[in-house]
């Protein structure tokens, strides 16, 4: 499945204008989790170099990708934030967390900027999936605006980085690729440690709130 994904992927590069590509593909690979991160955007990178594109073209496809991107992000945050609402409406409580704590750890986030800077690194960081941001950005109920534009601005720097790759690759895109496709598993391992990190912080934060 993913061999067909990735072929379909490298035929609708050759089959329409770049910058078209590079938004519906950072769209399909933003939302099918199991397409390589890099794939899009190196391939990307690689055809403006074949097409003796500047530099400056690159920051322009690194919008479209964010733009795209930011989409699908935003996509996956109201599936995580209705998802969140049906099953603590039905449960009650979800690993000891309330739908009033969440809630209220989520308003409390808003009050500082740290939230906003998180998710620009976490959008920034090529290793790290960008799916699962989504949805805990979507269960915490961030404020949406500021998630968005932090959001944007991290997938501008991470599309710009894949593109560049791509564009000055000196093997093969192939090679590229599957050696990205390697680090990215140890991206998943970090986020895993920072997931149980901010469950850690979250029981804490819960406590002060029914203190």
């Amino acid at each position: 499945m993913i061999e067909s994904a990735l072929n379909g992927l490298e035929n609708l590069a050759q089959a329409v204008p770049l910058p078209l590509f590079v938004l519906l593909g950072s769209l399909t690979e933003e939302i099918i989790a199991f397409i390589p991160s890099p794939f899009v955007l190196t391939l990307a990178g690689s055809l403006a170099a074949a097409q003796n594109s500047s530099l400056a073209y690159l920051v322009l496809l690194a919008l479209a990708a964010a733009a795209a991107k930011t989409v699908g992000g935003y996509l996956f945050y109201v599936v995580a934030d209705k998802a969140e609402d049906v099953v603590m409406a039905k449960s009650k409580r979800l690993f000891g967390f309330s739908h009033k704590s969440i809630e209220a750890i989520g308003k409390r986030l808003e009050k500082s900027s740290r939230d906003e800077v998180a998710i620009f690194l976490l959008r920034a960081t090529p290793l790290i999936p960008s799916a699962p941001v989504s949805i805990v950005a979507g269960i915490l109920k961030l404020q949406l605006k500021s998630y968005l534009l932090a959001s944007f601005a991290g997938l501008f720097m991470r599309s710009l980085f894949f593109l560049y790759l791509g564009y000055t690759a000196t093997g093969t895109l192939d090679e590229v690729t599957k050696q990205l496709s390697s680090y990215e598993s140890y991206g998943k391992i970090i986020f895993l440690i920072l997931a149980a990190a901010g469950m850690v912080w979250f029981y804490r934060k819960r406590r002060e709130l029914s203190e």
